[in-house]
C-alpha cells in the first residue's frame, strides 16, 4: 500500500473531512497505479474512490456550502465580512474562475460575494466529478483485475490471437469469484454517484453498459 493511500485510510478513520478530501483529491489526480493492482488491492482503491466521490457529491448538494467550515477549509477561501470572501490566486476556485472565457484577473486576491462563491463551489465541484469519473472509467477499462481472460483463468490456455484481456494466473475459487463480483458492485455504486453529473446521456449509457457487461461476464 502506498503511503498516500495509507494516509487516506487513516484520515477517514480519524473523521477529518477537509484533510481527507484534500488527500484523496491529490491521490486520484496524480497517482495512476490502478492498472497494475491486484483484485484485492483494487477493492481498497475503489473503496477510497467511492468515499472521494461521495464527499464531492456532498458539496454539490449543500444549499450554502460557504456556511460549512470544512468546505471553506478545503477550498482555502477566507471570509472577510459576513457576505464577502477572499480567494488567493493559488486556490482551486480562483484558478477555475480565471479559466472562464473573457475573464481577466487582477493581481492579488479576488474578492467574491457569498452567493457567487456558493454557486462557483458547486458548479466547479460538479465539473471535478465529471473529470475524475471519466478518468477512473478509463483506468478501469485498462485494469487487468477488471478484464481477466476467462478461458486462461480456467484452463491456463487461450487460443485468441490477439487476446485483449489479461492473462492472470488466478485460481478459480468461490473467494476469487466473490472478489470479482465485489469489484463490479463497487463500480456500480460509484457509477450511481458520478452518472448524476454526466452532461451527456450517451456518456451515462456508455458507462452503464461497460460496468454491467463486466458484472454479467463475472456471473457467466
Amino acid at each position: 500500500m502506498t503511503p498516500l493511500r495509507a494516509l487516506s485510510f487513516r484520515l477517514i478513520a480519524r473523521n477529518a473531512p477537509a484533510t481527507t478530501l484534500l488527500c484523496l483529491d491529490y491521490y486520484f489526480e496524480w497517482v495512476d497505479s490502478s492498472s497494475t493492482l491486484t483484485a484485492e488491492e483494487m477493492t481498497l482503491e475503489l473503496h477510497l474512490f467511492h468515499h472521494y466521490v461521495k464527499m464531492l457529491s456532498g458539496i454539490t448538494r449543500e444549499r450554502d456550502p460557504t456556511g460549512k467550515a470544512a468546505i471553506i477549509q478545503v477550498f482555502g477561501v477566507r471570509q472577510t465580512t459576513e457576505n464577502d470572501f477572499s480567494l488567493h490566486p493559488r486556490t482551486f476556485i480562483y484558478q477555475q474562475i480565471a479559466k472562464l472565457p473573457g475573464r481577466k484577473m487582477a493581481d492579488g486576491d479576488l474578492s467574491i460575494l457569498r452567493y457567487q462563491l456558493a454557486h462557483d463551489m458547486k458548479r466547479f465541484t460538479e465539473r471535478r466529478l465529471q473529470a475524475v469519473g471519466r478518468r477512473q472509467e478509463e483506468i478501469m477499462r485498462n485494469a487487468a483485475s477488471f478484464t481477466p481472460c476467462l478461458p486462461f483463468m480456467l484452463t491456463r490456455q487461450c487460443r485468441r490471437e490477439p487476446c485483449r484481456e489479461a492473462h492472470l494466473a488466478v485460481n478459480v475459487t468461490p473467494a476469487a469469484y466473490n472478489l470479482r463480483v465485489k469489484l463490479h458492485l463497487q463500480e456500480i455504486f460509484i457509477l450511481d454517484i458520478v452518472s448524476k453529473f454526466d452532461t451527456m446521456e450517451q456518456d451515462f449509457i456508455r458507462r452503464r453498459k461497460f460496468v454491467f457487461t463486466l458484472l454479467y461476464s463475472a456471473h457467466d
